[in-house]
């Protein structure tokens, strides 16, 4: 999965559903394009020129683990939030 990916299952899989870009960005204080932007990067950009800034806001607002959304490593959740995805499955 690319960080694109990764970007897209995160807004596709939230608790109260999958959000819109529009809302994904909302809550970022970001634009619907930013958003579009990093989920189709790997269409039109190199997939390390997605701002690491984003990423960390991402992480921070979602409470993601930065290094499975940069890289794909460890889990999704960061610790605390383990128990919120398990009620999702």
């Amino acid at each position: 999965m690319t960080i694109s990916e990764r970007i897209r299952y995160i807004r596709e899989n939230q608790p109260e559903g999958k959000l819109s870009r529009r809302e994904f960005a909302e809550r970022l204080g970001v634009s619907q394009g930013v958003i579009q932007n990093a989920e189709e990067a790997e269409v039109r950009l190199k997939e390390g020129k997605i701002a690491e800034s984003l990423l960390k806001h991402i992480c921070m607002v979602y409470h993601v683990n930065y290094l499975w959304l940069a890289e794909g490593l460890g889990p999704m959740l960061e610790e605390e939030d383990t128990d919120a995805m398990v009620e999702r499955v």
